[in-house]
Order: C-alpha cells, then sequence, then structure tokens
C-alpha cells in the first residue's frame, strides 16, 4: 500500500489512494481473474447495476476501471480500441489473452 503523501499535494494523494483503494477492494475481487480483452460491455453494465451503492459511487467505479484500461492500452498490454468500459458499447479487443487485472 501508499504510505507516503508524495509532494504534488494532498488532494491528488487522496484521489490516489482511493483509487488504489477501489482497485484493489472492488475491482479485482470481480474482475481479477477475467481476462480483460473477453470482459463484455454488458458484463460491467450489469454489474455496475447490480450494486448497492450511491449513483455517484458506480460513476467513480466505472471511472476507475477506465482509467486502468486507458493504462494499460498506454502501455501496450491492450489494443488502442475503443474502451469496453467507456460504453459499454464496444464490439470487443483482440489482444494478449493472458492479460488479466491483478494487484
Amino acid at each position: 500500500m501508499l504510505t507516503d503523501a508524495p509532494a504534488q499535494g494532498e488532494a491528488h494523494w487522496l484521489i490516489l489512494q482511493l483509487h488504489v483503494q477501489i482497485v484493489n477492494d472492488v475491482l479485482v475481487p470481480r474482475w481479477g481473474t477475467q481476462v480483460a480483452v473477453r470482459i463484455k460491455p454488458k458484463q460491467i453494465k450489469s454489474w455496475l447495476k447490480s450494486l448497492s451503492v450511491e449513483p455517484g459511487t458506480r460513476d467513480k467505479y466505472k471511472t476507475v476501471m477506465g482509467t486502468v484500461y486507458t493504462f494499460a492500452q498506454s502501455e501496450g498490454l491492450l489494443p488502442l480500441a475503443s474502451s469496453t468500459i467507456q460504453c459499454t458499447t464496444s464490439q470487443g479487443f483482440h489482444a494478449r489473452p493472458s492479460m488479466r487485472l491483478s494487484r
């Protein structure tokens, strides 16, 4: 876990900690065993709707998951295509079948 706040400021640090917490406590338990390129928008949409959380929290989960996808794309781990997360309208991906969301 992250321990020391960086020089960029307390607000930035708190947001970073929240995003790490969402990844570790929400996204990895649900999606960590799934191959990222095989996760369908409909699955994400259904999962988000099934959560007993406020709409703002649901949006935060979706945003953080989208950020993970965007980062993976920038690192060449996922293809540069319409994000599965943004939509929940894309048709799927073709990439390394072993790419997984994990800690």
